[in-house]
């Protein structure tokens, strides 16, 4: 399908803005409520449809509904990462109208590159791991403002991890009354939190294996120092890992592929690029640093780096390296072989 007509949008809670091009030209710009009704009402009225049109919004809070809605009635259309639109140098200047007109051109110009939208049951499972995750970070925090309030009145505490035998100890420890109320408060509510993540990770996990993941799991956990939750969290987030041609694709989608500037046969790279899924990323240098404490082949290739490049540096390469044996196992379906690890790794 050749497309006449480009559509802009900019999308809010509360309203929408629409911006219609049609051979470089601008043929409607405006503001409509944020309701898809309203949004057919204007493209029929501009004679934008399903067989002469493309559209594209941001990807961003408001997920995929709206994309969902629009192909659900014929059209096609895009959505794009913020990060990955092309801009001026210099422009500054940012509304909303512009910004839907601004992404009209650009997709009538072929600019814009859409990203993987994923199917509705890889959004499920993902909605729920995403929401495990929020809780653990909940968790986290309020163990910092437990700690924090015992570091505040000089108590001492052992300073690692968090144990029924930490939480008893602290609810035994002598305190003015209105200070372990405080505590206390803080307390309950993580043991509140700890009893949802337990019945969240087990729902989370029969859902993975109802919805025909168990293999995957299976052969991701036979990896030294790949747990469930990091397997459950890989899997989710990647969704259809085969849009990936390599694992070197894959990686640089999750951020932890080195910067590069190049000028003439000059070469300089830099830090990884942080772009892409902060979650899988986060959970694999994790990972990284015990696959390197109980796997022989890997804590060579930890050491060996870490002497010319730092230890921080050296366990990023090691999440690479990761990442290459994660997706050469779930194309090929061959078990972890610490010895044969160099085989499976291009």
């Amino acid at each position: 399908m050749k497309a006449e007509y480009f559509v802009g949008l900019d999308i809010h809670k509360k309203s929408w803005v629409v911006a219609i091009v049609c051979q470089q030209e601008a043929i409607f710009r405006s503001r409509i409520d944020s309701n898809v009704q309203t949004l057919f009402s204007v493209l029929a009225k501009n004679s934008v449809m399903p067989n002469n049109s493309i559209f594209v919004y941001e990807a961003g809070s408001f997920g995929y509904s709206l994309y969902d809605d629009l192909t659900n009635r014929g059209y096609q259309g895009i959505v794009v990462s913020p990060t990955q639109i092309p801009s001026e140098p210099g422009d500054r200047v940012k509304t909303d109208f512009r910004d839907s007109l601004d992404l009209a051109v650009k997709l009538e110009a072929g600019m814009l590159r859409g990203i993987y939208i994923p199917s509705l049951k890889q959004r499920a499972v993902r909605d729920l791991s995403r929401t495990r995750w929020q809780l653990f970070r909940q968790r986290t925090s309020l163990i910092r403002q437990v700690k924090s309030k015992l570091l505040f009145q000089g108590i001492p505490y052992p300073d690692k991890g968090w144990s029924k035998k930490l939480r008893d100890f602290i609810l035994s420890i002598e305190m003015d009354s209105t200070h372990k109320q405080a505590i206390t408060h803080l307390i309950e509510t993580l043991d509140h939190i700890e009893k949802r993540l337990s019945r969240i990770e087990q729902h989370l996990h029969q859902t993975l294996i109802r919805e025909g993941y168990a293999t995957q799991l299976a052969l991701l956990r036979t990896i030294p120092g790949i747990g469930t939750r990091t397997a459950e969290v890989f899997i989710t987030e990647i969704g259809d890992f085969k849009r990936f041609p390599d694992a070197e694709h894959l990686t640089s989608y999750l951020g932890l592929t080195p910067v590069e500037y190049s000028s003439g046969e000059k070469v300089i790279r830099g830090p990884i690029s942080h772009r892409g899924n902060p979650r899988v990323r986060q959970t694999l240098i994790e990972a990284a640093w015990t696959t390197v404490r109980i796997d022989p082949r890997m804590r060579m290739h930890y050491n060996r780096l870490s002497k010319r490049i730092g230890s921080r540096k050296a366990i990023i390469a090691c999440a690479r390296k990761l990442i290459h044996i994660m997706y050469r196992m779930l194309i090929t379906g061959e078990v972890y072989r610490s010895e044969k690890s160099a085989t499976i790794v291009h």
